[in-house]
This record gives C-alpha cells, structure tokens and sequence, in this order.
C-alpha cells in the first residue's frame, strides 16, 4: 500500500533481484523481483524480496507468520497438484518464483509465449481488484491445427490474402536443408543457436503468427485467485490502471519413471537428467511476440542468402538474383507493419539487445511511421532494411566480427579469379 516505499526498495536493487518486463511506459514499468530459496529457514529469501517482507510485517505484525517463501512454495506446488485440474503428471519441483508488480499506470503487454513447455505456469494474484492475464483463443489454421514448423507457415501464408503470392525463393528456403540445420554448427548463424532448428523453434512458438479468435481474461480478480495455464499458451499482461501485484511460478513436472529396463542403468540415467535439465531450461526466459519472431526469423534468412551457402546455391538458380532477393525480403519485411499495428504503444527498445543496435532503431522509426500512418515512409524503411547488410543480419556478421572479416577476404578473392 506504501507505493513510495515499495518503489524505492525496487529501484534499490533494479539489475541485481530486480528486472523490468515487457509492457510497462515510460513514467511506470513493470517490475519481476526474483524470490529466492532461503537456505537457514528465516523464509524471507533474498534481495528485494526480503526487504518488502520486512516492510510488509512492520506494517501487518500479525501476518508475520503466514508471508514466507515456504509457505508461498507450499501453495504453489499444491496448486500445480490439485486433482481439479485432471492432469496426470505429478509435480514437486518449483521454478523462477518471482513477484511481478507494477504501480502506475500500463497499456500492458504484447501478446507473447513463454518458453515453458511442458512446465506449467502459476499466477497467484495478490492486489485487491487485480486484473489478470489475458489469455488468447487463436484461430486454426486450414490446413493443419497449429503452426509448428516451415512447411505449415508457408501453408498458412498461402491461405491469406496478403501474403498468398508467396514468392518461390522464400518457398524454397522454407523447404529445403535449412530448416532442420543446427543453427549452433552456422557461425554465421551461432547468435540464434537457442532456437536449435528452425523447425525446432517453430515447435514452440509458431502458432504466434496465427490471427486471434477470441481474447479471454478475467476483468478483475480478488486476492487468492489463482490461474494455472500450460507453458506454451499466447498470453500477455492486461492494460491496467491500478496498482497490481502477483506472485509467479513455473511448475516443473516429476519424470514418469516409465524407462524400460534394458539393463542399461547408466544410460537410463542419463536420459533422465537430460529430460530434467531441459525442463529446467524451458523457464520462460525465451520469449517471442509476433513482431520479434518474424525480425528474428527475416535475420536468420537475410544472414544465410547474404553470406551463407544459400547465397551461392540460388545465385545459379535465379536469373537476375539481385532483384529476386530484394523482392523476397521485401515480402518477407512487409509482414511487419500488420504485427505492429496491433500494439502501437510497444516500440521494441527494451526488448532488442544492444548488440543489435540497428535492428532497434529501425524496429522504432517503424513503429512511429506505422503509428502515424506514414505509408511512404513505412515503404521507405522497408527498402532499407532490404538493401542493408546490418539492420537484420546476425550479429555473428557484423562489420569488425572475424566472420566478417573472413568473408571480405573471400569476396575479394572471387572477384579477382578470372
């Protein structure tokens, strides 16, 4: 209740305990203060967390007892368990506890998925008169429930009537070796070795380019409310002009132990703590909306027409490759502004890293033309980032990188052979 004094602990240890989301605006932000385990049994955790308990008993004595990080864990595990949810997976592992809190107001967030499958994700709402995660219904696609690889996007581009004049290039791309290429064992592609594989990703965060059906979320809930959602679900953090608070989880799903015995233990137990590891990596860090994917998605294709393989291979193929590369970029760029329409508050900056610098500031100049409706500007914006060999590019292949520096070699090379 004392925003002032809960603002200043916040600041106090913002970069250590203390992030900021997606969401927020420039006079208010959305805040994760991380809980962590308290290993001497005093139950206030660490960091931020700490001094906000404190604060919160000096103000309420008599709850002193019942606000712990035990007991908080407690209640997040029972609920992960409860058999109203008819789940038959057991679950006795917790992970990235935080509370997430924000004062003033926020347009909220974009639509999003977390990296969390098959974790669950716990909401345990806090605030008085809190609104909750909004939930998104998306519609199916024709040919297929779900996009979740290449060949199902390049299907459900073909079904819509901006983007069915799919262009063979970006056909062929989209279906050839290059979807199930290890982007880690590309050094011209390393920076995205995270995403495994394209198709890999796409598993994951494909259905991000299907068109929302339905949006569903609760107005208001009241202090206890708790939303359990699978891991994988497009979500997003509401609009909200009231303070709001919030404890989050993700909740961690016990092996079945259904292994068949080959006699094998060792390798068995391998397999195990490789599953479980995994599922610990699933934790929500990775985040995508629809505009990031598809940036992220034109860099990983821009970066191997420019300076990959691909670029040699359908060179030979296409007569004039210069105008049928620019032309396939162009499409491929002009799927953006659509995505930045439906969140025109959200400019990107704090979700782009520094070593993407020129990605940033082309995704901003963006957003405002597409804010203002400036068409020949947005056009203009379009032709440059298709013409650029920085803006969406891997970071790997930036100027100054060694891969860089190799590739001019080899250019410079080629050109002198007769």
């Amino acid at each position: 209740e004392d925003f002032e004094a809960t603002l200043r602990i916040l600041e106090q240890y913002n970069g250590e305990s203390v992030g900021e989301l997606q969401g927020g605006s420039d006079s208010s932000s959305i805040y994760r203060v991380s809980i962590f385990d308290s290993d001497d049994n005093d139950d206030e955790g660490g960091g931020a967390v700490a001094d906000l308990f404190q604060a919160f008993k000096r103000v309420y004595p008599q709850y002193a007892s019942k606000l712990t990080v035990a007991r908080l864990q407690q209640y997040m595990l029972q609920m992960c368990n409860d058999p109203r949810r008819q789940d038959s997976a057991t679950y006795s592992q917790l992970g990235n506890l935080m509370f997430i809190l924000s004062v003033g107001k926020i347009p909220g967030q974009v639509r999003h998925i977390d990296h969390m499958d098959p974790n669950l994700q716990v909401c345990l709402y806090m605030s008085d008169q809190c609104p909750a995660t909004v939930v998104y219904e998306l519609e199916e696609p024709q040919t297929s429930p779900c996009i979740t690889n290449c060949q199902e996007l390049l299907d459900y581009w073909a079904q819509q009537p901006s983007t069915s004049l799919v262009p063979p290039l970006v056909r062929d791309l989209l279906t050839s070796s290059l979807t199930n290429t290890v982007l880690e064992d590309q050094p011209h592609l390393n920076y995205f070795r995270f995403w495994k594989t394209l198709n890999a990703h796409f598993q994951h965060f494909g259905k991000l380019y299907q068109h929302v059906a339905e949006r569903l979320a609760i107005a208001t809930c009241a202090p206890g409310t708790t939303l359990i959602a699978r891991g994988n679900q497009v979500h997003a953090g509401p609009p909200s002009n009231v303070p709001r608070m919030f404890a989050f989880c993700i909740g961690i799903p016990d092996d079945d132990g259904d292994n068949d015995d080959d006699g094998n233990d060792d390798e068995n137990t391998d397999q195990a703590t490789s599953g479980a590891d995994e599922k610990e990596d699933q934790n929500g860090e990775i985040q995508y909306n629809p505009a990031l994917l598809h940036a992220d998605l034109c860099c990983i294709l821009f970066t191997s027409l420019d300076f990959g393989n691909d670029n040699r291979v359908y060179s030979t193929k296409y007569d004039d490759f210069s105008a049928v590369l620019l032309a396939t970029k162009q499409f491929l760029l002009g799927m953006l502004p659509a995505m930045i329409r439906e969140y025109p508050h959200e400019t990107y900056a704090r979700l782009v890293e520094d070593d993407r610098a020129a990605l940033r500031s082309w995704l901003g100049e963006l957003v405002e033309a597409v804010a203002n409706d400036r068409h020949d500007h947005v056009t203009r914006l379009i032709d440059t980032a298709a013409t650029s060999t920085t803006i969406l590019m891997s970071p790997d292949v930036a100027e100054g990188t060694p891969w860089r520096r190799k590739w001019k070699k080899e250019q410079k090379r080629s050109s002198k052979r007769p």
